[in-house]
Order: C-alpha cells, then sequence, then structure tokens
C-alpha cells in the first residue's frame, strides 16, 4: 500500500533495511544512502561516472556528488569514487576481499554527519512526543 507522499510501500522500506544489513557492499549514485550504508559499516561504492559514458551524462553525475548535501561524503574517503566500468569492478572486488578497509573513514564520517549514535533515537522521539502532549494537556 502506497501513501500518499511517495511511490514506495512499507515493505519495500523493510526488503531497503534487510538490503542494507544483509548485503556485503553498496552501491549508489550521489545518494545518502552512503550514509546508512555506512551505518551497518559496509564498503561503499559511488560510481562517479555515468554508464554511457558521454560527457554531458559524466558531467551531470559528478555534479551531483559536488552539492551541498553530497559534498561531506565525498571529501570522507569513506566512499570509493570510480570513474569508469573498470575502476568499478575493482572497486566491488577489493570491496569484498577486504571490507575492513576505510571502516575507520565511514566511522568518522557517520561521527560527522549523524548527531546521535547511540540507537536510543526511538526513545528520544518518545520522550519528546510525551513532553509535547504533557505541555498540551
Amino acid at each position: 500500500m502506497n501513501n500518499k507522499y511517495s511511490n514506495f510501500t512499507k515493505d519495500d522500506v523493510v526488503k531497503l533495511c534487510s538490503s542494507l544489513a544483509n548485503s556485503d557492499i553498496h552501491i549508489s549514485y550521489a545518494s545518502t544512502m552512503a550514509l546508512d550504508g555506512a551505518c551497518f559499516d559496509k564498503p561503499q561504492i559511488c560510481p562517479y561516472f555515468a554508464p554511457d559514458y558521454t560527457v554531458i551524462r559524466n558531467k551531470e553525475i559528478r555534479d551531483l556528488y559536488h552539492s551541498e548535501h553530497y559534498t561531506p561524503i565525498r571529501l570522507s574517503k569513506a566512499v570509493d569514487l570510480p570513474e569508469n566500468t573498470e575502476e568499478l569492478i575493482e572497486c566491488i572486488n577489493h570491496a569484498l576481499a577486504q571490507p575492513e578497509m576505510k571502516s575507520n573513514e565511514r566511522i568518522k564520517l557517520l561521527d560527522q554527519m549523524i548527531t546521535y549514535r547511540d540507537g536510543k533515537a526511538t526513545h528520544r522521539i518518545a520522550a519528546q512526543l510525551k513532553n509535547l502532549i504533557l505541555d498540551l494537556a
């Protein structure tokens, strides 16, 4: 069942979380999914090229990585940014062989980008909602 604000279902979210938890590596284009994947301490690969290799498409893809929201991820060195198919294959093979590589960079990225990493987000939200309800009462 879709909600009125998106085109994904609850099952899609469950599948995504399962994929993040159970895959060996994550590959995404200029997406903050790299942060989600880093939360699971999995190698992150973000292709820095367009599959069709046109100059215009490559520029469009690369521009995404220089946007305000993605720049800290790009600069963190926590993600691999292969510039062509051959490099992408090399990055995949390397990440599968040595998944612990860049673990420290992923941790630093999360420390930089995520306010709380203590696993207590649900508790904080519930406490804030409780306080809000009590204030309104």
